[in-house]
């Protein structure tokens, strides 16, 4: 669990250098003011980092309203094509799904990030997304996916000259050593590790590789080293006042002197872990304690003290696969209705295009008939100076022509206009081009209502003569 928490802090500290933000108050105000001012590249820059300073906020405390904080940065980077920014925000986005334990998504950002920054060239961000993607593999307990991409931000660091970031990758390969039962290999991993801590006197990361150390000495059954080791790490934990880290402390000490077989020394660590673990309502770590005293009391004969440990123990042991059922089954709840929303805007968005072609096959259809009729009225309008000249009979021909046969289509075409709902047309071009066409269709319309009342005419002044 310390190596956990650890580990998620250098994650932040190497993936985002300003992490040291000011106030969400500030940063919310701040917000507020850059989205007031026109919308420029320096401008919209501006609003992505702060939006994914608020995110972070928020991830600890509510992985949605980080995310949404961070769709909002998204869609900026997006719109101005803008490398960086999205580097930054799918590096947040999978530090938020890491938090929540969603390492599938987790990954998914992180692979994202890692693509953008490969093809940008991105030498000083590389080693912290492989990093990140490590201890995305790390946590699922794939050994050697997550080793290969530690060693790989291990070089890229020490490319870089990183010695910090060179630490974070050596902690990692030596958990992962140490999982392995890699013993030898993860010893001298850490210890190298310590040796740069010391070197840049960082005191949080001498008490980590303390710790790790005597951990690895206490599985290699040197218990003497492994206890001198562990109250190092204790006593500098103490001094920076990490009281979760001196419950973690307390309890790895318990467990090796257990081990050694120095029952009541490991009973006199193992109370304190529990005392202050309650405090702070650590339940696993109350659980480990309860442990330990168990075992303890257990080889002192204590039966009734060993029961009622065994009994906190498997309690908390309960308990806590419980909650991590619970936790497991929210989460899939949760995937399972975001892949319910997408499934659903995906049907929306289908249904949309369904109707755009509808709309548009019914735009073409009118406009061939306008086509239609404008060719028919170029026509009928040569054939009528034709027929000034022919006999009285033509002339009543093309007119019965121009009356009945040429005016249907129109008719139709008029029909067809009034049947659609001008309300329903989703942009102001298409209602101009349809405006425009009833228009023209009416103006048809009069034209040859008045090519039929001048054949009528000439009609009327033949029959006179």
């Amino acid at each position: 669990m310390k190596l956990f928490i650890c580990l998620i802090f250098l994650i932040v500290v190497i993936g985002n250098k300003s992490w040291a933000n000011p106030h969400l108050d500030s940063l919310v105000q701040q917000l507020k003011i850059l989205e007031s001012k026109k919308s420029s590249w320096e401008n919209d820059s501006l609003i992505v980092s702060t939006l994914i300073k608020i995110s972070r906020f928020y991830g600890n405390v509510n992985d949605d309203s980080a995310l949404i904080f961070l769709e909002k940065a998204l869609q900026i980077a997006q719109k101005r094509n803008w490398n960086w920014g999205l580097q930054k925000v799918f590096m947040s986005y999978g530090n938020v799904y890491l938090m929540a334990n969603n390492y599938p998504n987790a990954l998914q950002y992180y692979l994202k990030a890692l693509e953008i920054t490969e093809k940008a060239e991105d030498t000083k961000s590389l080693a912290a997304v492989l990093y990140n993607i490590g201890i995305v593999y790390q946590e699922q307990n794939l050994h050697e996916k997550a080793v290969d991409y530690f060693q790989k931000a291990l070089m890229q660091f020490d490319k870089d000259n990183n010695i910090e970031g060179k630490a974070v990758a050596l902690t990692g390969l030596g958990e992962i050593y140490k999982a392995q039962k890699n013993y030898k290999q993860a010893l001298e991993t850490h210890l190298e590790v310590l040796e740069i801590a010391q070197s840049k006197n960082n005191q949080r990361r001498m008490a980590i590789a303390y710790h790790n150390i005597g951990e690895i000495y206490g599985e290699l059954a040197e218990f003497d080293q492994g206890i001198d080791f562990l109250k190092k790490g204790m006593a500098i934990d103490e001094q920076l006042g990490l009281k979760a880290d001196i419950i973690i402390d307390s309890n790895v000490i318990a467990k090796v002197l257990y081990k050694k077989g120095t029952y009541k020394e490991a009973i006199r660590y193992a109370q304190k872990a529990k005392l202050l673990a309650e405090k702070m309502q650590l339940k696993d770590e109350i659980k480990n304690a309860a442990e330990v005293l168990y075992l303890s009391y257990k080889k002192l004969n204590d039966y009734p003290n060993a029961l009622l440990n065994y009994e906190i123990f498997s309690n908390y042991k309960d308990s806590l696969f419980n909650q991590e059922n619970i936790i497991k089954i929210a989460r899939l709840e949760k995937e399972f209705a975001l892949a319910k929303k997408q499934y659903e805007i995906n049907l929306i968005m289908k249904e949309n295009e369904k109707q755009d072609l509808k709309q548009n096959l019914i735009i073409f259809i009118l406009l061939t008939l306008v086509l239609v009729a404008v060719f028919i009225i170029l026509y009928t309008r040569k054939k009528h100076f034709i027929s000034k000249l022919q006999h009285e009979k033509k002339l009543a021909e093309i007119a019965y022509l121009n009356a009945h046969q040429t005016r249907a289509p129109l008719a139709t075409l008029l029909g067809l206009l009034y049947l659609i709902d001008k309300t329903k047309l989703q942009d102001q071009e298409t209602m101009k081009l349809f405006d425009m066409m009833i228009e023209t269709a009416r103006k048809l319309d009069e034209v040859i209502h008045q090519i039929n009342d001048k054949a009528q005419k000439v009609e009327n002044e033949k029959s006179m003569i």
